[in-house]
């Protein structure tokens, strides 16, 4: 129908949006997922690459798992992570 094609036209370019503009730069739970993306935009990598990397503290699998399940920024191939369509969205 033509209001499934309008939606599915303006989901996109929303959910980008959202996703650029409704994150406080300044809480430590973003500054960790951005240092996650910019990781994994130098290539994909296995989770215990992606954790030794980083100074993670206690909320580092919740915010990856958040990434990959809510938000969709990372995905899962070949047994290492990437950056999804999403992920390479954000950091644009």
């Amino acid at each position: 129908s033509n209001n499934q094609e309008l939606l599915e036209k303006i989901e996109k370019p929303i959910y980008r949006f959202l996703l650029k503009n409704f994150k406080d730069p300044s809480k430590s739970s973003v500054k960790l997922e951005r240092s996650i993306l910019n990781q994994l935009m130098q290539g994909p990598l296995s989770f215990d690459e992606i954790q030794q990397s980083l100074e993670s503290d206690a909320s580092f699998h919740e915010i990856f798992r958040l990434m990959h399940s809510r938000q969709f920024l990372v995905r899962f191939r070949d047994d290492r992570w990437e950056l999804s369509e999403w992920g390479h969205s954000l950091l644009q």
